[in-house]
């Protein structure tokens, strides 16, 4: 009998040194927009759309029944009769304060008169009134400037787990997450849903993870007689298929891992959150200790799931070869209702992965801290979804895990996989449902991936990254709320078209709204088209670009029928003229921004970003070709806020940085430097200081890239091209290694070829001022395994791995890029 061996992806168990500053800062902000652009700003929505079930409606309440808020006009005033009438001496407006028997009229800010503020009211009326329907009637007389209802704030919950802040995927700043605080205003899991991990096993003892552990309440433990007669004896708590015991305890780390990212238990002041707090875990074993296992254990597993009562089965492992014996075993666990998650793998591959190919398992693949495919994940149409991968930290086994070097509990460490997208996914698919207990697979599939925030369409990891809020938000019934034109992340310019389809099973109307920013405050959407009608991919309307300021504005259709609401969402890049942008932290006039995020976020392809001196503290992202430059390379100062991700990550091309001082990146050799180009070709970075990081500059996956006149002080890698980095010109930079010396200025390797070092200065690393680095003919690797990926026969004119003509003096190099003239206001 031919066996084929299942492997774990588990790439990323290694223990690392990350310093965590800042903390998450919880609070409600309300705001009131001006937008220069014009169009109707009221969303109003019928209380009958928000039903989606009963325990939706218990816990989350949109707005306060039979209540509106209504502004009018300046010329319109409010009166109180004697008989308890409330007058306004328009008729229309009269007639229908008449008819709906309005109890009370307030006027909200009595003690001011601005404009923005002023002449707005809380009508009362009946609970029982369609607000929907009341609110388009007052809508619609022109002394009316908007209606809307009066909507509730939801408190977001925040676990009190120790580490939660370190949970990147679940929550942080920059919203790269899956919205879990969000979500579990709604729903945190039900103990009657469990999910299987099929994998090393699980540390059923482990402190943030004993209370979720699925019981076999029809077997009497420790009478050695299968009770409930399921062909298993004891097994109280699951099943090790490996060693035919009832013992599923996790010797490889790996199980307990991904058991922890599905459901650890949560809120509970220590250890991590786990993403559905109250679904169980059952511990299925098929994975040895060097993390394989068989296909038939596999199998033997699933068949267990659904016959022991599991919901969702969990499954971090896979083969690149076809098994008809695990098609079979999956296709019946369909059948039988059983909701299959399995992790795409970790080969960098678009070759199908199984179990994940099958074609009733969700595919998962990973995403990083940037929302892109994360650099190990395999890709292809065959991908469903993708959830966060990298950096994942979990529970481990309490039992042969020492204290790591990240100074967490030996309890607990952080891990990168595809392995540990997958219960993300799991953990998601149990909170829905939870939810909704009646929801079958096809249907849970669905809300998973039409809710996911789209990453861009050239990744091919499914539609998007999970939002766990959004999953559980959506509709219910068969619905299609897609735009398709614009394309996502497109630059646009002039009038554009809209296209895509809204429609669906009791369709009510759709809106088509935008607005400006990576994300839009509730207050700041502006309507395009408000509609009763079905469309099947067409026009849905046109829209003048022009009009409107330069930079990212998002677009976002949502469907409204009798079971729910559907949404979709895209970005562009509104980009009519090519400008200038001034960025100044202390601003003043003339200054456009105090952010140099703020400042890529509103500009478009082909501006100039001119940042005056001062220290910023941020993690800034570049998707459009834009200069970036500074006024002084010393004293224009970028400081990573996030230590453990670049200052600048660039992910386009023709992106041009001068003029910096880029410091305080000091994440873990594979996050990247101080600036990190990913997918990035024909950009020049010039006239910076790169101090104290411990990486200047690394380049994945991108080529012919100039390299120049830059200082690499005291960084413990100078520059890094790895990944099919080809053709870079690496030249007249002055490098001035740290301590690590040798390992400092190592240069392309890793499929990386033709890239050109040349005329640099390489400073003494001993005190005798022997410049060492002269005579090694190629930088050493960082990894011995490196070589690895060097080729069988090394050719180092090939590779190009050494300085062809190193400087013997030390640049002066300006304080930024000479031919940069610009005007200083």
């Amino acid at each position: 009998m031919h066996i084929v061996k299942i492997y774990a992806w588990k790439d990323g168990y290694k223990m690392k040194k990350i310093l965590v500053i800042g903390v998450f800062i919880l609070f409600l902000l309300t705001t009131f927009s001006s937008n220069s652009t014009t169009g109707t700003k009221i969303i109003v929505k019928s209380q009958k759309q928000f039903d989606i079930n009963e325990k939706v409606d218990e816990r989350i309440t949109m707005f306060i029944p039979g209540e509106l808020i209504v502004k009018f006009k300046k010329d319109i005033k409010i009166t109180k009769t004697n008989d308890n009438n409330i007058l306004t001496g328009n008729s229309y407006i009269d007639s229908l304060n008449q008819h709906y028997g309005i109890k009370s009229v307030d006027k909200i800010f009595k003690s001011t008169e601005e404009p923005c503020l002023s002449n707005v009211y809380n009508f009362v009326l009946s609970e029982n009134t369609d607000l929907l329907l009341a609110a388009s009637k007052y809508s619609a007389d022109s002394n009316v400037e908007y209606v809307e209802p009066n909507y509730i704030f939801q408190k977001c919950i925040i676990p009190n787990d120790e580490y939660f802040e370190e949970q990147w995927a679940l929550n942080q700043l920059n919203d790269i997450d899956i919205n879990a605080p969000e979500a579990w205003d709604i729903e945190t899991g039900n103990e009657n849903i469990v999910i299987a991990i099929i994998d090393s096993g699980v540390d059923y003892n482990h402190p943030d993870l004993k209370d979720n552990i699925w019981i076999n309440y029809n077997e009497i433990p420790g009478n050695l007689i299968d009770d409930d007669n399921n062909g298993y004896i004891d097994d109280i708590i699951g099943w090790d298929f490996i060693n035919n015991n009832n013992d599923p305890l996790d010797e490889n780390g790996h199980g307990t891992h991904c058991a922890g990212i599905a459901s650890a238990v949560t809120n509970n002041s220590i250890g991590v959150a786990g993403l559905s707090w109250g679904c169980k875990i059952m511990p299925l074993k098929i994975l040895g200790n060097n993390g394989s296992g068989a296909v038939i254990h596999g199998a033997m597993a699933i068949l267990y799931a659904i016959d022991n009562g599991a919901n969702i089965i969990s499954m971090s492992f896979g083969s690149l070869f076809y098994s008809k014996l695990f098609d079979d075993i999956t296709n019946y666990a369909y059948n039988k209702g059983i909701i299959l998650v399995a992790a795409a793998g970790n080969n960098n591959l678009k070759i199908k992965f199984y179990p994940a190919a099958y074609d009733n398992v969700l595919a998962v693949a990973a995403t990083d801290q940037y929302d892109r495919k994360a650099r190990f994940s395999n890709y292809g149409s065959w991908v469903d979804i993708a959830s966060p991968g990298v950096d994942i930290l979990s529970t481990m086994p309490t039992y042969n895990v020492s204290m790591n070097d990240a100074g967490y509990n030996k309890n607990y460490t952080k891990a990168s996989g595809t392995s540990m997208a997958c219960p993300y996914v799991a953990g998601l698919a149990g909170l829905l449902l939870s939810n909704n207990p009646g929801q079958n697979p096809d249907q849970i599939k669905s809300r998973i991936i039409y809710s996911a925030d789209r990453t861009p369409p050239d990744r091919e990891i499914g539609r998007g990254r999970i939002n766990a809020y959004e999953a559980l938000m959506r509709g219910l019934g068969p619905a299609e709320s897609n735009i398709s034109l614009p394309i996502h992340l497109s630059e646009v310019s002039g009038s554009i078209e809209i296209r895509g389809s809204a429609s669906g099973e009791g369709f009510q109307y759709f809106t088509l709204e935008y607005g400006k920013g990576k994300n839009p405050d509730e207050e700041s959407w502006i309507m395009l088209i408000n509609s009763t009608s079905e469309v099947f991919n067409d026009l849905f309307t046109s829209l003048d670009t022009t009009l409107l300021d330069e930079g990212i504005y998002i677009i976002k259709l949502t469907v409204n029928c009798d079971n729910g609401f559907y949404k979709d969402k895209i970005r562009i890049i509104v980009n009519n003229d090519h400008n200038t942008i001034y960025v100044d932290d202390d601003g003043g006039p003339g200054i456009d921004f105090t952010s140099i995020t703020e400042a890529v976020e509103n500009c478009g392809a082909g501006d100039n970003i001119f940042v005056y001196n001062g220290t910023y503290i941020e993690n800034i992202e570049i998707y459009i070709s834009i200069s970036l430059i500074g006024e002084n390379k010393d004293t224009t100062i970028i400081a990573a806020k996030n230590k453990s991700l670049p200052c600048i990550y660039v992910n386009c091309n023709r992106v041009n940085i001068s003029g910096f001082n880029l410091t305080n990146a000091l994440g873990f050799f594979n996050h990247g430097g101080a600036i990190l180009l990913d997918n990035s070709n024909y950009c020049e970075i010039s006239y910076n200081n790169f101090l104290l990081n411990t990486i200047g500059i690394k380049l994945i996956r991108s080529s012919h890239n100039k390299i120049k006149m830059n200082i690499f002080n005291w960084n413990m890698i100078g520059a890094r091209l790895i990944l099919f980095s080809n053709f870079n010109e690496i030249s007249k930079n002055n490098f001035i290694p740290s301590l690590f010396g040798l390992y400092s200025e190592h240069a392309s390797f890793c499929y990386s070829y033709f890239n050109r070092w040349t005329r640099n200065y390489w400073s003494t690393i001993s005190r005798n001022h022997i410049n060492m680095m002269r005579f090694i003919p190629f930088r050493i690797p960082f990894r011995l395994w490196d070589y690895s990926f060097m080729p069988l026969f090394h050719v180092p004119r090939l590779r190009c791995d050494f300085d062809w003509r190193p400087s013997a003096e030390y640049y002066e190099i300006p304080p930024t890029k000479p031919e940069q003239n610009f005007e200083v206001i």
